[in-house]
């Protein structure tokens, strides 16, 4: 059993228990300090946070980070900010610690020391944490005096600073060229009146002169065995408004009002958000008649576009079209008559006004059923999504077949196209429901009675009614929907089908478009460290992105990916007498490294207490053959099709551990076991040898701002092979641009507010630890990577 405490303090000479008061502009009474120990000696440790809050008489809470901490006397001396200068009836301090990946909370398993001038606050139940693996290590940590660590670190950061240098000569050589290049296309070409003349054959030339072949006013290239003509030399720009609608040739008139005649093609949207009621045509909204039969209807537009709509109005105080930039009121399009009653807009057109961002629709009674399309350009049309009705064109047949899906449960009753539940007494009027997701490829069989039911009710993730599809006639007979298909837009995770139970009409039926996978029953090895492994070890953890990605693509996958495994580990200039593989000086990173050999793991095991070592165990390894199985040798080549375990994509998710020792993406020898390209291009060639065809990828590092060389040398390696390499950091947005919030992470949770203003990375709001996915404990970030991995995999991998 191990005691951890921490020690709170104040240099404010009078403070009492219950109340500390500090004083504005008084140095000396600002001062807080937490000192850490663990078994009453002091703590080292590889990264800490201390974390302060002061509850104020209101009621309100401040907090405060800070990870400024004096390493080696392992105490904190913090200035407390402005926002602490006041009466505070509680402060709490608790704090957590990183070591080689694994993060511990003080919260959880650490007893406080609370001195007089603190309130105390200690969390319920048993603080002594009990003696597990991550705490052995740690007090191994705690009683290592040398500086074998300390030593790395620093050259670490030569590393970086190397890499700066190398960065600023680059882009010195670079603004030398841009000279040379801006200084060969910057002026005329030359006026020559004789070819003889014409002797500089990287430039162009105008000739003047009136021998035969050439001709006067023409401007010359060389084509690399003679001059050739590029047609008229033009010196001078065309004048400003010179060109008049004369001087254009017929034909180009006629293209440009083909052109505008054809230039895209209208589609139908789903039906808007709902809102009953009507706008005036001073742009305020009225709820005053609002009925059953008056329904408005609201849509998402940009400046420009084009719709083409049908609704209805009555009297001139209902507007058919009223357009906002948020709730601010811009213009409006089309009013009744004085007095008058229903009047219908039949494919009423119009393009969406300067500055307006949304426009409401009015249908008043059942005169028309609304409707609106949009006009899309022609380059955009193949990127339409909420296509409705039967304007999807049938797909062939390869790419996947519809599959029913099964009803999640069914009421007696109707949804009205106002999105309310109308019950019915019986079981003629059902609606059937299922869960769906954005994106989906739905048909559905069913049938509506009247114009107060609704074939399908779109739903968002709380069961609110977003849309509706289909509506019936008034005083008609049921109507039957067969096949309907639609695509299930952004923002739905629910439907209803509605169905009016008569012996003359089909069973109702909803599909989902199943697409012919290539990934199914496919075999994949998954290569990385402790981001893909979602922990200590990626294999058989359920939680980690490949494992999800596996069971959504019905692939097979070996995650072989380890926490804190790097794909190399040596360093020529770490050899020596006692070191002669050069490691670099981590155990942990040495042990669990794909590139080292079975013989090398083994020599690692053999010599657990080597001096050099910065974190060696207490004693010898009991885990040998597992730290056997992180070789390559193991790991790797029994997924080769000669090997017992073949698969048909190998994926490498390698390269954050690799960061501190990335010095050149081009290696004098492309296979040297001393640097990441060299060992990399190592096993690609290996898998490449013993399969040709083998499909190889490279899953991209998820940011390129804070560590740029990780998805540069990542970059070269997929470029250097011509394989695929999904670059993460151009479509998750986890950037290292700072902003300002009151968002926080509580418990492994991201608080959307509720804080203190803080500045904060954006990457940081995805990554509770700043490091991994599966530190965001709500799933979410894991959840958000596996998609975006599965949409692209999907779309750009296929196999032979």
């Amino acid at each position: 059993m191990s005691d951890y405490s921490v020690t709170l303090s104040t240099t404010e000479p009078n403070n009492y228990v219950g109340l500390i008061k500090l004083r504005q502009g008084d140095v000396a009474s600002q001062s807080i300090q937490a000192t850490i120990t663990a078994n009453g000696q002091l703590f080292n440790f590889d990264h800490l946070a201390v974390f302060f809050n002061a509850v104020l008489p209101n009621g309100n809470v401040i907090r405060d980070k800070v990870t400024e901490v004096d390493y080696v006397n392992s105490k904190l001396s913090y200035i407390v900010a402005d926002s602490f200068l006041q009466e505070v009836t509680q402060v709490t301090a608790w704090f957590s610690f990183e070591n080689d990946e694994k993060i511990i909370d003080s919260t959880k398993n650490f007893q406080y020391s609370v001195i007089a001038g603190w309130k105390e606050r200690i969390p319920q139940g048993n603080y002594i944490y009990e003696l597990s693996e991550i705490q052995r290590e740690i007090e191994e940590i705690i009683g290592n005096k040398d500086f074998t660590k300390l030593l790395l670190k620093i050259d670490s950061i030569k590393t970086e600073y190397n890499y700066i240098d190398q960065v600023k000569a680059d882009k010195a050589a670079l603004s030398v060229l841009t000279s040379k290049v801006a200084s060969l296309s910057s002026g005329a070409p030359k006026a020559v009146s004789q070819v003889s003349s014409m002797t500089d054959k990287t430039k162009n030339y105008v000739y003047t002169g009136t021998e035969s072949g050439y001709t006067s006013g023409n401007w010359y290239y060389w084509s690399g065995s003679a001059w050739i003509s590029g047609g008229t030399y033009q010196s001078t720009g065309i004048a400003d408004k010179s060109v008049t609608q004369e001087k254009l040739d017929y034909h180009v008139n006629e293209s440009i009002k083909l052109s505008l005649e054809n230039g895209g093609t209208y589609q139908n949207l789903l039906i808007g958000t709902f809102k009953d009621g009507y706008v005036r045509p001073d742009g305020t909204f009225s709820t005053a008649d609002a009925k059953l039969n008056y329904h408005t209807y609201n849509y998402k537009c940009r400046t420009g576009e084009r719709f083409k709509v049908n609704g209805s109005v009555v009297n001139q105080y209902t507007t058919l079209v009223a357009f906002f930039n948020g709730d601010k009121f811009i213009d409006y399009l089309g009013i009744g008559d004085n007095g008058g009653t229903y009047k219908a807009f039949i494919d009423f057109e119009f393009s969406v006004p300067t500055n307006s961002d949304n426009f409401y629709l009015l249908n008043v009674g059942v005169e028309t059923l609304p409707e609106v399309k949009k006009l899309i350009p022609i380059k955009e049309i193949s990127n339409i999504v909420n296509v409705v009705k039967n304007d999807i064109p049938l797909l062939n047949k390869s790419i996947g077949e519809f599959k029913d899906i099964e009803f999640t449960k069914l009421d007696h009753g109707y949804y009205k196209p106002d999105g309310t539940f109308g019950n019915v007494t019986g079981s003629s009027h059902t609606v059937y429901y299922t869960n769906v997701t954005p994106g989906e490829h739905i048909r559905v069989t069913g049938t509506v009675q009247n114009m107060y039911t609704t074939l399908v009710t779109l739903f968002d993730i709380n069961h609110k009614a977003i849309s509706y599809l289909e509506t019936g006639v008034q005083n008609q007979a049921p109507i039957l929907f067969e096949n309907y298909e639609f695509i299930i837009p952004d923002g739905c995770y629910e439907i209803s089908l509605f169905n009016f139970s008569t012996p003359s009409l089909s069973n109702p039926k909803i599909q989902k478009l199943s697409y012919n996978n290539h990934f199914k029953n496919k075999k994949i090895a998954w290569f990385g460290s402790s981001i893909p492994a979602g922990g200590y070890i990626g294999l058989g953890n359920d939680e980690s992105y490949p494992m999800k990605i596996g069971e959504i693509l019905d692939a097979k996958v070996y995650n072989e990916s380890v926490g804190s495994s790097p794909a190399h580990c040596k360093w020529t200039s770490k050899i020596t007498e006692e070191n002669p593989y050069g490691f670099n000086g981590n155990y942990d990173n040495c042990s669990r490294a794909l590139g080292n050999t079975v013989e090398e793991m083994q020599w690692i095991i053999d010599h657990w207490n080597a001096s050099f070592w910065s974190n060696p165990p207490k004693s010898r390894p009991t885990n040998i053959e597992e730290i056997l199985s992180f070789s390559y040798e193991n790991k790797l080549k029994k997924h080769l099709s000669t090997g017992s375990e073949p698969v048909d994509l190998f994926v490498f998710d390698h390269g954050h551990n690799d960061q501190w020792h990335i010095d050149s993406v081009t290696p004098d020898d492309p296979y040297d076991m001393f640097s990441f390209q060299g060992t990399m291009n190592f096993f690609i060639k290996m898998i490449l040898e013993d399969n040709p065809r083998a499909r190889i990828i490279i899953i991209g590092e998820y940011e390129n701002q804070n560590v740029p060389k990780i998805s540069q040398a990542q970059s070269h390696l997929a470029n250097y092979w011509s394989i695929p390499i999904m670059p993460l950091w151009e479509v998750l947005g986890f950037s290292n641009k700072k902003i300002t919030t009151t968002g926080f992470w509580q418990n492994g949770i991201w608080q959307k507010n509720g804080g203190i203003s803080q500045e904060i990375s954006i990457i940081n709001t995805y990554l509770a630890d700043g490091t991994h996915p599966h530190s965001d404990l709500s799933g979410k970030t894991t959840e958000y990577i596996t998609q975006q991995l599965v949409v692209w995999l999907k779309s750009n991998i296929r196999f032979f």
